[in-house]
């Protein structure tokens, strides 16, 4: 991971650009999980913020989950991926499984998830279409008899693999995948979606979505809209219609 420096003014002040200018203490000599260096040529005070490349989306995604009864949950699962840890021998490992039921529920389990996180150097990923622990269960008696009747006795993951097939959200979320220099093309991106729903009579401002930082970009969180219109316009950019978006992760330095 490349490390991000940036330049203060006498140990008081990061620059705008910071995102995590509010961990900044004015006027104090050190601030939250950061670092002061002097630049040996020209002797100027730069600060190295470690926190600026952790993705925190918590408070975000907050704001997209919806509980309507006690049967509503949401997914959260850890996972060690090689391409964060290059001596792992598989391309992923998962970790832990949560399932959210509340608000209250996400913040019990923000610390753990952030230090599990930390510590193995994992991502936290969460499906934003939640599930119905009803459904969950007669889709799962279904599975479990479809492969009896096929001699597979294999079941150890079939709860795990059936609440990530299946969900019951009336408000279906799609995620919109900007990679690198397609990022760019956000503004673009929405226009035509309205475009293809509502054929311009909304505004981008007044338009439901969020966006969700990742690691090499943005993930757009929008309501379905006609996917075979709007390939025909991007054919390269992903959308995700049931995948997670990332929730937190805590790169160790390279």
């Amino acid at each position: 991971m490349k490390k991000v420096f940036f330049k203060v003014d006498n140990y008081k002040n990061c620059l705008d650009d910071c995102k995590y200018f509010n961990y900044i203490k004015i006027g104090s000599v050190n601030c939250y999980n950061c670092a002061f260096y002097t630049h040996k040529n020209c002797n100027e005070n730069y600060i190295y913020c470690k926190n600026y490349n952790i993705i925190d989306n918590f408070e975000q995604i907050s704001k997209l989950l919806t509980f309507e009864t006690t049967d509503d949950f949401y997914i959260i699962e850890i996972i060690k991926r090689k391409k964060d840890n290059s001596s792992m021998l598989k391309s992923e490992k998962l970790l832990d499984v949560y399932e959210i039921g509340s608000i209250e529920d996400l913040e019990k389990h923000k610390t753990y998830i952030i230090e599990k996180c930390t510590e193995k150097n994992a991502r936290a990923y969460i499906r934003l279409n939640k599930r119905s622990h009803k459904k969950v269960a007669l889709e799962m008696l279904r599975e479990l008899a479809n492969r009896v009747a096929n001699d597979d006795y294999n079941i150890r993951n079939i709860y795990h693999s059936t609440m990530g097939k299946y969900h019951s959200d009336k408000n279906k979320k799609w995620i919109i995948d900007l990679d690198g220099d397609d990022v760019n093309l956000k503004d673009d991106v929405l226009k035509t979606i309205i475009k293809i729903r509502f054929n311009y009579h909304i505004e981008i401002e007044n338009f439901y979505y969020e966006e969700i930082p990742t690691k090499n970009g943005i993930h757009l969180i929008v309501y379905p809209f006609d996917l075979a219109k709007f390939k025909k316009i991007y054919p390269n950019i992903d959308i995700h219609k049931d995948n997670p978006t990332i929730l937190y992760f805590n790169p160790e330095e390279k």
